[in-house]
């Protein structure tokens, strides 16, 4: 009795497809298309591994195989960025547009130091500071060796102050010339 495979009742094949067709339709579908493609594997590791259910069990999942739907739009035009920078305090401006180049998370742009960057102007990047845990390489001037706009003063400081953060983002909190405090602080 213990070993008796028990087959899903008609009451949870249908559940599960109906659940699996609401996520489909609701869902983003390169999203939903991964999640489905997790799903069957699961229902396949209970066949083949716990021999649970019978393979009539598992229920058929169409996988669209589209190309991406959930790719990030809507980046800034050059006069919509201008006119951000424009509104921003100029000790912001160069952290925007190394930022606007790069698509880098703001933290992990603020906590890059004048070490991180070597003399061939290639910023390495720790694994620690990324979201996946990766260390990785960026050049910071074109082929031609050139600065970008947005690199033009990390590649021209002739001096570069150990573990000194190359953003200044010191003035962030600052309101008036003084010091933000916070309910904690004080």
């Amino acid at each position: 009795m213990k070993d008796r495979k028990k087959p899903l009742s008609a009451i949870e094949i249908a559940k599960i497809e109906n659940e699996a067709t609401e996520w489909v339709e609701e869902g983003v579908q390169t999203t939903t298309d991964k999640r489905l493609v997790y799903l069957r594997a699961i229902f396949y590791h209970a066949f083949e591994k716990t021999k649970k259910i019978n393979l009539g069990d598992i229920p058929y999942f169409q996988i669209r195989g589209k190309a991406a739907d959930n790719v990030r739009q809507g980046k800034f035009s050059e006069a919509d960025f201008s006119n951000i920078l424009a509104e921003l305090p100029k000790y912001l401006h160069p952290l925007v547009k190394f930022l606007h180049l790069t698509g880098m998370r703001s933290g992990q742009a603020q906590a890059i130091t004048w070490e991180m960057i070597d003399d061939d102007n290639v910023l390495r990047m720790p694994g620690f500071l990324t979201k996946n845990g990766q260390p990785y390489s960026s050049a910071l001037t074109n082929r031609k060796g050139e600065p970008y706009e947005a690199t033009a003063f990390m590649v021209n400081m002739k001096t570069r102050p150990h573990g000194e953060p190359v953003f200044d983002t010191t003035k962030r909190r600052m309101a008036n010339g003084l010091p933000q405090t916070k309910t904690r602080d004080v």
